[in-house]
């Protein structure tokens, strides 16, 4: 009885936070909006800098993604974006709660 209360707040807690963030990022003047407007404003003001930013990305994710294929390693990053995701449900869960009490 435990454990499927506690699956069942965890799966909760994932889906409250992937909804909450699938929201946020495609909603009118939401988060992509503000990134992709914000880029390209800047690939206006700068077009060098933001060419060099971006083939520095390139160049250490290519690396990053060789170091870890070559070696093996395998971190607990898929561990905590879980943990990130919950965190998130809670953050929504606390606002929606607040914003229904006011």
């Amino acid at each position: 009885m435990k454990q499927s209360v506690q699956a069942f707040g965890v799966m909760l807690l994932v889906l409250t936070g992937l909804g909450g963030v699938i929201y946020n990022l495609f909603r009118d003047e939401g988060w992509l909006e503000m990134v992709v407007s914000g880029a390209f404003n800047y690939a206006m003001e700068s077009p060098l800098a933001l060419g060099f930013m971006v083939c520095l990305t390139v160049f250490l994710i290519v690396w990053w993604r060789h170091d870890r294929i070559t070696r093996g390693r395998h971190g607990k990053g898929p561990t905590y974006v879980l943990y990130a995701i919950m965190a998130a449900g809670a953050y929504f869960l606390g606002k929606l709660a607040l914003m229904h009490t006011l």
